[in-house]
């Protein structure tokens, strides 16, 4: 299960999705490679943070659940995000609504838990 939830309150300002397909367990390093003029290259690695992370969500909603996920993106900035990986805060940055099956992309800011 995932729950989403504006962070603000608002009545229509959550929902629960089934987790399908999502993904959040790809977590990106800050790193960059730079080639030198010798032929080599330089790593440099600036550590894991969990605000590099992205969560994919991709499941199969009902016309109720497409109306609050698209009210939520309209009005909110962040949002609070639950599932089994932990608690965050994020902003959604893209969603596609046009199938019964919703593809949305959330960019976490942080964990809280």
């Amino acid at each position: 299960m995932i729950g989403i939830s504006m962070i603000t309150a608002d009545v229509n300002g959550h929902v629960i999705l089934e987790n399908g397909d999502s993904q959040l367990n790809y977590i990106q390093s800050r790193s960059s490679r730079v080639a030198t003029l010798d032929g080599g290259c330089v790593i440099t690695h600036s550590g894991v943070s969990q605000g590099d992370r992205v969560f994919k969500i991709s499941t199969k909603i009902d016309e109720y659940q497409k109306s609050l996920i698209e009210h939520i993106h309209e009005n909110s900035n962040l949002v609070n995000v639950s599932c089994s990986d932990g608690f965050f805060i994020g902003a959604i940055s893209s969603i596609d609504t046009s199938k019964p099956s919703i593809s949305m992309t959330i960019m976490i800011k942080e964990r809280i838990s």
